[in-house]
């Protein structure tokens, strides 16, 4: 496993394996989750690291994921820093979409029917793509790549198996926790960077004034806010402002509390994903409309990944990622569906999120 947090300077690479939990059903989940807190109570200066999928849900028709861990953590016989500076960079063919944009704008416009009906408030539609690799690439030169390109977002790469690599450079946070202080964020609505100073500042504000987005922003703080509060005694909120990467900005809002009784990381995790970031409002329903309108399995895409032990951990959304193959890459990425979204701006959105997997796209201003 390879792993940067937001605010590290370095990646560091964990070697070996002292200890697996892994699975594919929620009851083998179920069954590790509970050892790994065993095991960490007994072990408190032992670092587990690891991550799981959006759901446990098998596709009835995408077999992407089918014979891949839904879930793998691992105690490491070893951290070191990694320098991968003299890598090559990665070179593959343009995207092929498993979505067209007509096909695209349908599913919208179904999931908008069920906010209309009042079901729901808000989905997340994601995009599968499928890019061939020009010549074999290793998990190393995406990881540079994205070290070089993406510095301020959360870098991972994760072996499922020999065949299979999970990857990524996303921007979310799920939650830190540091000596039972826990810290998390609300992250959505989206502008590109602009191309030069006044563009980027132009964007900024018309995301910050955007009805559709502080609305669409709104859910998700609303969520993180309602499940910090169980856990923690009293919540600390940061009013919304724009967080900015190198190639989209985001409205962005952080959350802290003391937790109100000692808390495990997995427990934590379980309150605190899906949020409606990734899946949507409420829970439960955009769930099952996700599952209607996207023709496709999200595996590891919409989970989460980072570390934990008993009192401290950090962990990351799993967006922005993609699953490497011996000869492709599959990559996600998704948008947040409310009333008022215009199908059409969705699936532009989609496609600079998308930079990410574009070594020669160039991105904003900063």
């Amino acid at each position: 496993m390879i792993w940067k947090s937001r605010t590290d300077t370095t990646l560091k690479e964990l070697i070996g394996t002292e200890k697996i939990w892994s699975g594919q059903t929620q009851a083998d989940y179920n069954i590790a989750k509970k050892e790994i807190e065993t095991y960490l109570k007994k072990n408190k200066n032992k670092k587990i690291w690891g991550g799981r999928s959006f759901n446990f849900d098998p596709h009835p028709t995408d077999t992407t994921w089918q014979s891949l861990p839904r879930f793998y953590f691992f105690v490491p016989k070893q951290t070191k820093e990694l320098n991968l500076s003299e890598t090559d960079a990665p070179q593959w063919s343009k995207p092929l979409f498993s979505t067209q944009k007509e096909e695209w704008v349908k599913r919208v416009k179904s999931i908008q029917s069920e906010i209309k009906n009042g079901t729901i408030k808000k989905a997340v539609l994601s995009r599968k793509s499928t890019i061939k690799l020009i010549k074999p690439t290793q998990k190393e030169q995406l990881i540079n790549h994205f070290n070089e390109n993406y510095k301020n977002c959360y870098l991972f790469s994760i072996s499922l198996d020999k065949d299979h690599t999970f990857l990524g450079a996303s921007p979310e946070q799920l939650f830190a926790l540091n000596n039972q202080r826990l810290t998390t964020e609300a992250l959505a609505g989206t502008r590109p960077r602009g191309k030069t100073e006044k563009e980027d500042k132009q964007l900024e504000n018309n995301l910050i004034n955007s009805k559709k987005d502080i609305d669409e922003h709104d859910i998700v703080v609303k969520h993180v806010y309602t499940h910090c509060q169980k856990l923690c005694k009293t919540v600390q909120q940061t009013p919304a402002q724009i967080l900015k990467f190198s190639n989209v900005q985001h409205l962005y809002a952080k959350f802290n509390g003391n937790l109100e009784k000692e808390t495990s990381p997995m427990d934590i995790i379980d309150s605190l994903h899906p949020t409606p970031a990734v899946c949507g409002s409420p829970s439960q329903q955009a769930h099952a409309i996700i599952q209607k309108n996207e023709p496709h399995d999200r595996g590891w895409y919409g989970g989460v990944i980072g570390w934990m032990n008993h009192q401290n951990a950090e962990f990351a959304v799993n967006i922005r990622s993609g699953l490497l193959r011996a000869h492709d890459m599959i990559t996600y990425v998704g948008v947040g569906i409310v009333g008022k979204s215009d199908p059409l701006k969705e699936w532009m959105e989609l496609n600079y999120k998308a930079a990410v997997f574009e070594p020669s796209k160039k991105v904003g201003v900063l």
